[in-house]
């Protein structure tokens, strides 16, 4: 068994983790409880403490015996042990109607405060390892997701680093609110999306808002820089956490003012509030000046297909990684320096996304795909657009794979055919998903 050490505790010997990962930091006990009340839908914390009242904790506390300082840190269950100190306790409620409530359920039901049931272990990272496990492992994996934010909380901080880039709006949003404490509150609150943070942060890099220099692929932090390239990452990054506070990304359609974060809005707002940046290629990458007896760098080498935020959430969602290792690969390699590679990873994307979905051996892709093409939209130009992709990334696959001699050198075309499938493929992931 992994944790043999199973005892149970008074409610006064369990301390909550004042570094929790839905909320990064909180400066006492009582913080924690107001912080993790804050975060999410507040009505959870009451739910909480009906169900708590009702019935029990649930689940086995994972607690950390810190011997140094002789402490029972709880690693995993804080939302629950939060709700049943204020059960034991009402004027730690963070609020009133929180407080009656508290006073209301004790009287109603008999509540034992004195044999809490826990996992415990010396081992800091067995007990992390559980964590991983529970919440931040990926969709299929986890048995209980975190939201976004607590997630790459805890893979940047355990370097558990699974979701692509998604590390940089992490390591930007810590430093940040390192340097800038007052925006604590709103990035703990309900109303911070990391999801759409990271769209933000990925095409202000791309957009030439950030730049992609700030951040070290080496240590996944923000690179040690010079104080003012520093700083004007830090005020850069203020703004952009500013846009989410303001409202005017969201990922509800429809709803309110804001628009839906998806990559052309997305790009729009940072060209309304970063009017003079300048994006000098598709990638982000700025073109070198001319220097005598040098070549000039006009970014063309490094030219890659467009990465779609809303495209690797729906692989995100999946249960299989496959799909989505596929795809980043797709759009981390330059399309001039691996044409070859790039085309026979686009017919390996497509051929396993059929496969997949139920295609039989039978038939190649674009033959199985033409049925669903020709049901996801009725606009006969658009129908035939879709249909020209699929076939040129067969095409061009099955030219590099079983040619004798024949090789692409240049993929520049594949960059379209695949951002002009994006939605397509989006929608063929939705089913999948529901398949699963």
């Amino acid at each position: 068994m992994r944790f043999e050490d199973n005892p149970t505790f008074k409610l006064d010997e369990l301390q909550l983790d004042e570094g929790n990962y839905r909320f990064h930091a909180a400066r006492d006990q009582q913080d924690c409880i107001s912080k993790i009340h804050s975060s999410g839908d507040s009505s959870n914390f009451g739910n909480l403490m009906d169900s708590i009242a009702d019935d029990d904790l649930g689940e086995d506390l994972l607690v950390y015996r810190d011997k140094a300082a002789k402490k029972n840190i709880v690693l995993d269950g804080n939302r629950r042990l939060a709700a049943l100190k204020v059960l034991h306790d009402p004027n730690l409620a963070p609020t009133d109607a929180l407080r009656k409530k508290a006073v209301a359920l004790t009287k109603k039901h008999k509540l034992d405060f004195s044999a809490i049931r826990a996992q415990v272990s010396t081992d800091r990272d067995l007990i992390l390892k559980t964590v991983y496990e529970r919440h931040a492992a990926g969709s299929g994996k986890s048995r209980i997701n975190w939201d976004a934010l607590a997630a790459s909380r805890f893979r940047y901080e355990n370097t558990e680093y699974d979701d692509g880039q998604a590390w940089q709006a992490t390591a930007l949003v810590f430093a940040v609110e390192e340097k800038d404490p007052s925006v604590s509150d709103f990035i703990s609150s309900g109303k911070y999306s990391h999801d759409v943070f990271r769209r933000v942060v990925s095409a202000a890099v791309k957009e030439g808002v950030l730049e992609p220099s700030i951040f070290s692929e080496n240590n996944k932090r923000l690179a040690k820089s010079s104080k003012s390239k520093l700083k004007k990452a830090l005020d850069t990054g203020r703004k952009l956490i500013h846009i989410l506070e303001e409202g005017e990304l969201t990922l509800s359609r429809g709803k309110g003012k804001g628009l839906y974060a998806d990559a052309g809005n997305v790009s729009k707002v940072l060209k309304d509030h970063f009017p003079s940046s300048k994006k000098a290629t598709k990638n982000g990458k700025k073109k070198a000046v001319a220097k005598k007896g040098k070549k000039i760098d006009t970014g063309e080498d490094v030219k890659k297909i467009r990465e779609s935020a809303d495209l690797i959430d729906a692989l995100n969602a999946l249960t299989s990684k496959k799909l989505g290792l596929l795809y980043r690969s797709l759009v981390e390699l330059p399309v001039r320096k691996h044409a070859g590679l790039l085309q026979i990873g686009a017919w390996a994307f497509y051929e396993v996304l059929g496969r997949q979905l139920g295609n039989s051996n039978a038939r190649d892709f674009p033959t199985y795909f033409e049925a669903k093409i020709d049901n996801f939209t009725r606009s006969g130009p658009n129908r035939k657009e879709l249909k020209i992709s699929i076939g040129y990334i067969n095409d061009h696959g099955n030219c590099v794979k079983h040619g004798r001699s024949l090789i692409t050198k240049n993929a520049d075309d594949l960059m379209q055919h695949f951002q002009n499938l994006e939605e397509f493929t989006i929608h063929l992931l939705k089913e999948l998903k529901s398949k699963q």
